[in-house]
């Protein structure tokens, strides 16, 4: 396949992929440009692969997190800043920019995991494959990234759902008047 046919094909797809691991839709071109300027120079060579798309993507989360390495080194920073909120359209909107907000918080390897799992859809095998780590480091990932998520947006995590139905059990075993009305059908 020619490479520019490659690009025709897969140009969208690599945008959305980029878009979805570095979470900003503004940083995603520079991510697919920069990863098409290398695959042109070894074109030969990744045509060749069984699946050129898939090590194009590889190379895209790889090239997100050496972006992310030079950036820690040239400029540190103590406080990234908070973005505005959008306006309270709806709560599914509100919803999606808190989760955003949430993820951009987590470590690139955790939010890539993140995105990988939940938004590409792939299993821990094919995450695996990406990151060229094992399955229990991306299980390791994905375990922080979401308890950081739980913690950010104040969802309850396992531990606090147990606690609170073991709190609710206890109150149901001290009051029998509230036991029999929620117990019995209406």
């Amino acid at each position: 396949m020619r490479f520019e046919t490659f690009v025709t094909e897969q140009a969208a797809a690599l945008l959305r992929h980029a878009t979805i691991v570095s979470a900003d839709p503004h940083q995603a071109p520079d991510l697919v440009q920069a990863v098409l300027e290398r695959a042109l120079a070894r074109w030969a060579k990744i045509d060749d692969l069984d699946r050129p798309d898939l090590y194009v993507r590889r190379t895209v989360v790889n090239e997100f997190l050496s972006v992310r390495r030079r950036w820690r080194r040239t400029y540190p920073t103590d406080v990234v800043p908070e973005p505005e909120p959008a306006p309270d359209i709806a709560c599914g909107v509100v919803l999606r920019d808190t989760m955003i907000v949430a993820i951009r918080i987590l470590p690139p390897r955790e939010r890539v995991v993140v995105a990988l799992r939940y938004w590409s859809g792939m299993k821990e095998a094919e995450i695996a494959a990406q990151l060229g780590c094992t399955e229990s480091t991306v299980r390791c990932y994905h375990l922080r990234a979401m308890r950081r998520l739980r913690a950010a947006i104040g969802a309850p995590g396992p531990a606090d759902a147990e606690q609170a139905d073991t709190q609710r059990f206890q109150q149901l075993s001290a009051d029998p008047v509230e036991r029999t009305s929620t117990s019995l059908p209406h």
